[in-house]
């Protein structure tokens, strides 16, 4: 064998190694245009408050209205109602409730429940300011979602919370989060950009209860009654 193709060969093979590597993203480099495909951080954290209302249909075909609103720092509240019957969960800095029953009182959260859902209360997003909040973000190799290829970016934050976000390769949109090693997943698709400039997904399939919300309105910026919204009628 000619010892002048081997040490070519072998030197291409290094050569193409390195540029690879150099042009491998990281997950910093990921979550970046992931945010910028999201019309940038500017864009994202000129969002103080959000409402998003749309019908969710059960894996058994019943319609429920749902509601979701977030403010910055201060409230996390989604409602699912369909007749009387209604499920609500309320999230603060500090404390959490739900309340399941028709016309009962609330119930505090779990801790565990209350930690996994107060990154959600910035409507911006966990992704949108993560490292000022303590967070960290790691590459957990790659998926795919629905035949798109994903890069799988972790998320790990202070209080111990821990998210895997699958995000795609192409748009750099997030197409599904998952939690507590892959047993709790939200698919999102469907993504449009609102009047105002703002990205949002307007298909949301929950894996576990197998619920699919097709939001209908989106309100950025409006006037929100935190003191009904962010408050129980009665806790327990």
């Amino acid at each position: 064998m000619n010892p002048f193709r081997i040490r070519l060969t072998s030197s291409t093979a290094l050569a193409l190694t390195l540029f690879f590597t150099a042009h491998a993203q990281t997950a910093k480099e990921i979550v970046a245009k992931h945010i910028e495909a999201l019309g940038g951080k500017a864009k994202l954290q000129s969002i103080n408050s959000v409402f998003i209302e749309g019908i969710a249909t059960m894996s058994n075909g019943a319609a429920m209205d749902t509601k979701l609103w977030k403010v910055y720092d201060r409230l996390y509240r989604q409602e699912i109602s369909s007749g009387s019957a209604s499920t609500i969960t309320i999230v603060t800095p500090n404390r959490g409730w739900i309340s399941e029953a028709q016309g009962g009182g609330f119930k505090s959260l779990p801790s565990d429940q209350l930690r996994a859902l107060q990154p959600e209360i910035d409507p911006a997003g966990p992704l949108a300011d993560y490292d000022a909040k303590g967070c960290k973000v790691d590459l957990d190799g790659k998926d795919t979602i629905n035949g798109a290829p994903c890069y799988r970016i972790k998320l790990s934050c202070p209080m111990g919370q821990s998210v895997v976000y699958s995000i795609d390769i192409k748009t750099y949109y997030i197409l599904r989060e998952s939690r507590k090693g892959g047993s709790i997943s939200v698919d999102f698709s469907d993504y449009k950009t609102t009047p105002e400039g703002y990205v949002f997904p307007f298909t949301i399939l929950t894996g576990g209860a197998g619920e699919k919300i097709n939001v209908e309105k989106i309100e950025v910026n409006h006037n929100v009654d935190l003191d009904t919204l962010g408050k129980p009628r009665k806790a327990a």
